[in-house]
């Protein structure tokens, strides 16, 4: 009776290792958001959703919602629709450098952003393009972004410029951090109006 018990443990303790080893890390990705009910009837939809590959988002789509009644209906009843998709472009080291929003059909403008990265990985430049492609002008919003050895931002300098690449914006951002790395102050400086 006893080699059973014995035995018996030794096999649960076997099964508990393998179960342990054989567990795998499950990762949790948002894919759907901006939840929103329908109050007299309901109905639920998500008018946002992420499209992974792998673990990168590789486009956010938004979604409109229409009305789906027939006549005779004492509620409206609803159908979500594609309305506007952003993508996301990555380089040979998975990090993010366009982002290409969809045109604003009431300003008839597109916003794209260029990312760039420092030897180090970090995100040293953004540049926001934004294109009005009703009289095909442009501007755009370039930041740039300085580092503390702890890979904190310090300083962010943003200037925008127009078609003809005329400045007609500056701003300084200093970031000063406590001593346990939390933010603790944003000065801007506007180079228009330094006060």
């Amino acid at each position: 009776m006893k080699n059973f018990f014995a035995i018996i443990s030794l096999l649960f303790i076997c099964s508990c290792t393998n179960d342990d080893q054989s567990v795998q890390e499950q990762k949790c990705y948002i894919t759907k958001f901006n939840k929103t009910t329908i109050k007299h009837t309901g109905q639920q939809f998500y008018l946002s959703e992420y499209v992974y590959d792998g673990n990168r988002i590789t486009k956010k789509l938004d979604y409109k919602l229409i009305d789906n009644s027939t006549s005779g209906q004492q509620y409206p009843t609803y159908v979500i629709q594609p309305d506007k998709t952003t993508e996301v472009q990555y380089n040979t080291s998975l990090q993010p450098i366009k982002i290409i929003e969809p045109i604003n059909i009431s300003t008839n403008i597109q916003s794209v952003d260029n990312l760039v990265y420092d030897s180090q990985g970090r995100l040293s430049e953004k540049n926001r393009v934004s294109t009005n492609f009703t009289d095909g002008s442009s501007d755009t919003r370039n930041f740039k972004y300085s580092y503390n050895s702890n890979n904190k931002i310090i300083l962010i300098e943003e200037k925008t410029t127009d078609s003809f690449g005329d400045v007609y914006g500056e701003t300084t951002k200093t970031l000063t951090y406590d001593s346990d790395g939390n933010l603790r102050l944003i000065e801007q400086i506007a180079t228009s109006s330094p006060n």
